[in-house]
């Protein structure tokens, strides 16, 4: 069974923005972030997550806009999602390696009110910041935060105080500069987030290092995990070798289903090749060309239905439609399951039409 003290089942998940502010009263003087410019309590974090919710508002950020956010791995990029959640907002996090034709082209499509640029911590953050003309502002121990030009074009989107319904974050793929982006809300995060923890056991003892970049959909999911369950995140632009974090075998996931389908399962041996079992709550059907059920065993498209799957993608209804059957998440991914539930992923069906490729989901290092 899972655990939430904030909400009584997996369908009532509370906001993101609360999943490290519980802890700033347990644990306020115990570290939460560690990045190259040293470490940040709890504490600090829920100061610097007020301290940006301000500055947003200030900055005329209001419920609905899309907040685009330019960096790499940091303390301050958490502290910006949980600040734009706060305001009800849309984080829209944007690797800074991408190239300027590829973030002009994602602006276009986001719209987004304001662009941040993190360009304390990353030099490529820095040359967008400077090509837009960015404005600076100090921020005290956080550094300065580069700051676009205010897009009065912006329209919010519609805010309606429902995490299940109410968008967290915007999912760009990687790959190419022909935006498509998944809207991932409050609760998919927050049930992946839960469940990650619960199945992992991640814990107020763990160190979880994230080497994936936050800006890429199961990247932010492990960090929610680990701020949900009180571990120290230890945020890195690169790989790190220390050997005095975690380890975790590899799983599934895809970014439609907010980056996790299927973890293995602690203290439960999973068949050589399986990539685990559904997580708690999510259901997994294979299915023929005709979208039958098939026996166990064979081989066919992976459909997933459950409190991770996509709201939808962005302004893209056609592609939202097709991407569901009868209410099931169609993959694209061929697989079987195992008598006991294992899943086996065997290759694709054909080129995703409207989605993200499917990607390992976070691992725990």
């Amino acid at each position: 069974m899972l655990r939430d003290p904030a909400a009584a089942d997996l369908s009532t998940p509370g906001r993101l923005e609360a999943l490290a502010a519980r802890w700033s009263a347990t644990r306020g003087p115990s570290v939460a972030l560690s990045d190259a410019r040293g470490d940040w309590t709890w504490r600090d974090l829920e100061h610097g997550r007020k301290q940006l919710a301000e500055l947003l508002l200030t900055l005329g950020v209001r419920a609905g806009d899309r907040v685009m956010v330019v960096g790499e791995n940091c303390a301050p990029l958490i502290a910006l999602f949980a600040a734009v959640a706060s305001v009800h907002a849309w984080f829209v996090p944007m690797d800074a390696r991408r190239s300027p034709r590829s973030l002009d082209a994602i602006r276009a499509h986001a719209s987004p009110r304001r662009v941040l640029f993190l360009a304390d911590d990353s030099g490529h953050a820095r040359d967008h910041a400077q090509r837009v003309k960015a404005m600076r502002i100090s921020l005290g121990r956080w550094g300065t935060l580069s700051v676009s030009a205010l897009d009065e074009r912006c329209v919010p989107e519609p805010y309606e105080g429902n995490a299940a319904r109410d968008v967290a974050a915007l999912a760009y793929r990687h790959d190419d500069c022909d935006p498509r982006a998944v809207m991932l809300t409050h609760a998919n995060l927050a049930f992946v987030a839960r469940v990650m923890a619960e199945v992992r056991g991640i814990g107020p003892d763990d160190r979880l290092e994230v080497s994936i970049p936050v800006s890429r959909c199961e990247g932010l999911a492990l960090c929610l995990a680990g701020l949900g369950a009180g571990a120290k995140l230890a945020l890195a632009s690169r790989p790190d070798t220390r050997g005095d974090a975690r380890d975790t075998k590899a799983s599934y996931g895809l970014a439609e289903a907010s980056s996790l389908v299927a973890l293995p399962r602690r203290g439960e041996p999973c068949a050589e090749g399986a990539v685990g079992f559904a997580l708690p709550g999510v259901a997994l059907r294979v299915v023929d060309a005709e979208r039958r059920d098939l026996a166990p065993g064979a081989t066919g498209e992976l459909l997933v239905r459950g409190p991770n799957v996509m709201k939808g993608y962005y302004r893209d209804p056609a592609a939202t439609a097709a991407a569901f059957a009868g209410g099931w998440l169609a993959t694209g991914d061929l697989a079987r399951l195992g008598p006991e539930g294992a899943l086996f992923i065997e290759g694709r069906v054909a080129a995703p039409p409207a989605g993200l490729n499917a990607q390992p989901a976070p691992a725990a290092r």
